[in-house]
């Protein structure tokens, strides 16, 4: 399912094995904000877009959730073989 907020309001009640976020620095607390609905309901969550591709690691290490870098085409089939064999966001 694709979310645009702009749009549409987000249900955070939506059963999803993992929720995606991408963000640019502008709307970035919002993103957290997003993410954080998400993991008290006990769904893992991934961030990616210009904002967290250009910070430091450790920034969204802190921030209890995995970043992606790059074209997430490159890296969906990692992601999701990590999602598959018991990677947790919420445990970094």
């Amino acid at each position: 399912m694709l979310t645009d907020e702009n749009i549409e309001t987000i249900d955070f009640d939506l059963k999803a094995d993992l929720v995606g976020i991408s963000a640019m620095t502008s709307y970035v607390n919002r993103g957290y904000e997003i993410a954080d609905q998400f993991r008290t309901r006990g769904v893992p969550v991934v961030m990616g877009g210009v904002h967290p591709s250009f910070i430091a690691a450790g920034s969204i290490e802190a921030l209890r959730m995995r970043s992606l870098f790059g074209e997430v085409e490159l890296v969906i089939g990692k992601l999701l073989d990590d999602l598959k064999h018991g990677f947790d966001a919420r445990n970094l």
